[in-house]
């Protein structure tokens, strides 16, 4: 049976479940593990619209290759960033990012990281054969990606193919690093924001890992919490619980820690954009959770 066909239903109360579920499933078939609900579906390029598609894979097709130069490959990504925004952009950032770089870096970049990110990108459609459940306000859900499928996902917000979903209009307005690569190249904090995606790229360019990344909506309701309404917590007189107040060091040096990201009401708040602060940053060092603000409410 083709795995990427094969569905697991889940119930919203036995996360264990999931646990044992996902040990026993092939990585195709992690990706389809979610709890079902009839919420509405984050849509991939090829899903709508065939002539679109198969333009990008003859586009794609000389950088999976490494055929193309790097003024070659920004010159696509300049015509994908067309196709999906309709606005045409100099990706300043990106030149300077590569006329400062030693030649073996760059060579490394034409033969080995974009090659890379094109053939993920011409496997969207395998690894994605259904739209990716969105995790909308006020309902429980999960969406369980591999981590190839998260790399996949990063190259289409890289690359400029993720198109704002014209059926639903309430997710992260940003959804491309389009402002980080067109950004001017004097803004420093920028650069090292395009440091870190690149970086991510060249590195799982050189070993995949076989694992998942989990985005989970908790959702809390008054029969199983008690009242949560914004007046109940307002008026609330319980007392907090102690906490430990450390004067000295950073969240991403927490080990074996929950990290809290608490910046903006989109997950990701300027993550892909201008901003820099504790959200920004945390989306920055660790790429993967940016995936999020493509379906997450």
């Amino acid at each position: 049976m083709d795995s990427r066909n094969s569905q697991t239903n889940l119930s919203d109360n036995n996360e264990e479940e999931l646990i044992m579920t996902l040990q026993n499933m092939t990585m195709s078939d992690a990706s389809l593990a979610r709890f079902q609900s009839a919420s509405p579906k984050y849509y991939l390029p090829f899903s709508n619209d065939i002539d679109y598609w198969n333009t990008v894979k003859d586009l794609l097709a000389p950088i999976a290759e490494g055929k193309s130069s790097i003024s070659e490959i920004i010159a696509t990504m300049k015509k994908f960033y067309y196709m999906s925004t309709k606005i045409d952009v100099d990706l300043v950032m990106l030149k300077r990012f590569f006329e400062i770089s030693k030649p073996e870096f760059v060579q490394d970049a034409e033969k080995k990281v974009f090659p890379f990110i094109a053939k993920l990108l011409l496997k969207t459609p395998e690894l994605f054969p259904a739209p990716i459940q969105l995790l909308v306000q006020g309902q429980r859900g999960e969406v369980v990606l591999s981590k190839e499928q998260c790399a996949c996902l990063l190259a289409h917000m890289f690359m400029g193919l993720t198109q704002r979903q014209s059926n639903y209009q309430a997710l992260h307005p940003d959804f491309s690093y389009l402002t980080t690569l067109v950004e001017d190249p004097k803004a420093n904090y920028m650069m090292e924001k395009l440091k870190c995606i690149y970086n991510y790229f060249s590195m799982i360019s050189e070993e995949l890992p076989k694992q998942y990344v989990s985005f989970k909506r908790y959702v809390l309701n008054e029969s199983a919490h008690g009242k949560t309404s914004l007046d109940d917590w307002l008026s609330c007189q319980d007392e907090l619980l102690d906490v430990t107040l450390f004067e000295t060091g950073v969240i991403e040096d927490a080990k074996d820690a929950i990290h809290v990201d608490f910046a903006n009401k989109y997950l990701g708040g300027g993550a892909v954009e201008a901003g820099n602060v504790q959200e920004e940053i945390m989306f920055t060092v660790a790429p993967e959770c940016a995936v999020g603000m493509l379906f997450i409410e």
